[in-house]
């Protein structure tokens, strides 16, 4: 397979028999394969109304100061009971290389007030990158509905952080340091929990170590970014265009058995999650030193369920937590939201795709464990958990 027919899995991940496109036409349930299909084949060309673009220009397209290059991928990955799920997602150049798969996908970390070039290169089926939390226009903010879907190259274009005016300032301040995400808006509900989702990273001009403009600042090395999200492995057998011919996907019944911090799965035990272990990999876990600079966690609920966040060192004196911005707006006391920094005193509870940064000070030497459960929307069961642990040194 040439580079450019690069598809939502690899060559190396299929066996010569089973080479069709896997994402086919008629693909409403779990594991349905119903052989090679053509594109005039494809429902999303006869059900969809939203626009399709090959490789379209960039408007007012203009030289970046940070460029990114995204392919699709498709590879499986091993769960801690054994089990292989396939996944999709968007990787760089550096990841392409190595071909694992990442969960979240690639990340976009830049400075504020930087023009930004992200392109997509081509794959077999449409995709989009959705700015998620970025004031980008409809060109560029990768909502298919509202502007098109990209069945060849795009390069999305935008600026890191957006003017803000305080009525009584007359001077516009560049803001929006903070934590933001992207993922596909193409069948959006499936994309996502495919693995197609990625953080956005914009730091101050100070640069790493300070959460925005002349804001709290933190050690660099202790910096987390937690996409917190669950795995239903019947979705995963899906294809491409499920539900979109009108029929039932299972897309609204979703049942996760896998949890993960930022692709480290929790360890399983009878098939449930273990909630004596925890995530232990350095990725995910992370320590500071009592007396030093704080660490910064940068959360994401990457799932279809209410998190319910508990930093059990603040009961027993271990961790100061304090939450300083939510869905990339700083906590910073400035127009528009004029919000302050709040310590935290009990659980937290996070919907789907928001955001939270959370600034930490060890006031003990020892490990703290941090619990966050998964619970139905509905009923409110808790369906699962993740555990890791911030140590003071």
């Amino acid at each position: 397979m040439k580079d450019d027919d690069f598809d939502e899995r690899d060559d190396d991940d299929r066996d010569d028999e089973d080479f069709d496109d896997g994402h086919g036409a008629d693909h409403e349930g779990a594991g349905d394969r119903a052989g090679e299909q053509h594109e005039f084949d494809d429902p999303q060309f006869y059900f969809s109304f939203t626009p399709k673009i090959g490789s379209a220009d960039t408007p007012g397209k203009v030289k970046p100061d940070k460029k990114f290059e995204m392919k699709v991928y498709g590879r499986k990955k091993e769960m801690p009971d054994g089990e292989d799920v396939e996944f999709w997602g968007f990787e760089d150049r550096e990841n392409r290389a190595r071909k694992k798969p990442i969960l979240p996908s690639s990340p976009i970390r830049v400075t504020e007030g930087d023009i930004v070039h992200v392109t997509i290169k081509p794959a077999k089926r449409q995709h989009t990158l959705h700015l998620h939390g970025i004031e980008s226009d409809a060109h560029n903010d990768g909502v298919g509905h509202t502007s098109f879907e990209v069945t060849g190259s795009y390069t999305y274009q935008f600026r890191a952080g957006a003017p803000f005016r305080a009525l009584d300032d007359p001077t516009p301040q560049t803001r929006g340091a903070g934590t933001y995400l992207y993922h596909c808006h193409v069948n959006t509900t499936l994309h996502f929990q495919m693995g197609m989702y990625g953080p956005i990273i914009i730091d101050p001009t100070e640069g790493p170590g300070t959460a925005w403009h002349r804001g709290p600042t933190y050690d660099v090395d202790a910096e987390r970014y937690w996409a917190v999200g669950e795995v239903d492995p019947t979705w995963h057998e899906l294809g491409h265009q499920a539900g979109l011919k009108g029929g039932d996907a299972g897309l609204n019944d979703f049942r996760p058995v896998y949890f993960h911090i930022s692709g480290e799965f929790q360890p399983m035990r009878n098939g449930r999650t273990d909630p004596a272990k925890v995530i232990s990999s350095e990725t995910v876990a992370s320590e500071g030193r009592v007396g030093g600079e704080p660490i910064l966690i940068r959360y994401a609920n990457a799932s279809y369920t209410r998190h319910s966040i508990w930093f059990e060192g603040i009961d027993d004196g271990h961790l100061r937590v304090e939450v300083i911005a939510s869905d990339g707006r700083p906590f910073d006391g400035l127009a528009p939201n004029f919000a302050e920094p709040y310590e935290l005193t009990e659980p937290l509870e996070a919907a789907a795709a928001e955001r939270y940064d959370f600034l930490i000070t060890p006031l003990r030497e020892g490990p703290s464990t941090v619990t966050i459960r998964s619970h139905d929307w509905i009923s409110g069961e808790e369906l699962g958990l993740v555990k890791t642990t911030i140590t003071g040194t």
